[in-house]
């Protein structure tokens, strides 16, 4: 995939802020030999953005551009305008962010993820859409972690 595709992409995926930079989440499909390869869970972010804030890139979980052939929306991403409370509202504990998603019925989910809050799977039968609002106290049916992602930088 090349870097104006790229970026065309991403301004349809949702995107969060961190520091002075934005994170644009997003699915990826690679072609691996005859094969796709779907990787669900995908950050993408500015290389020299990045490292305007942070010493040194992640070395784990990387994927290339150049094997991509296309960005879609993300299946398992909170609204985010949830994921940008998260951020702003919720203090993390020992690198990790613990909260409470309050669904319209009532009903509360524990998570807890790394600072990458957005990528959750929500219990079966409960969708992103029946998200109402983050808490940072409550008391919680389920209890759920965050998904492992990935990260493209370009």
């Amino acid at each position: 995939m090349k870097l104006s595709e790229l970026k065309n992409s991403l301004k349809k995926l949702p995107k969060i802020k961190e520091h002075d930079y934005h994170l644009y989440l997003g699915q990826a499909i690679e072609l691996v030999g005859e094969q796709e390869e779907v990787y669900n869970c995908v950050v993408f972010v500015e290389q020299k953005s990045y490292l305007k804030h942070w010493e040194h890139l992640p070395t784990e979980r990387i994927l290339s551009l150049d094997k991509m052939t296309r960005v879609e929306y993300p299946p398992y991403c909170l609204p985010q305008k949830i994921a940008q409370a998260i951020i702003d509202k919720i203090e993390p504990i020992e690198d990790r962010y613990i909260y409470y998603l309050r669904l319209k019925n009532g009903e509360c989910i524990q998570c807890q993820t790394d600072f990458m809050v957005s990528f959750v799977r929500l219990p079966e039968g409960y969708s992103v859409h029946d998200i109402d609002a983050v808490e940072s106290l409550s008391r919680a049916k389920f209890h759920i972690k965050g998904l492992e992602y990935w990260w493209c930088f370009y």
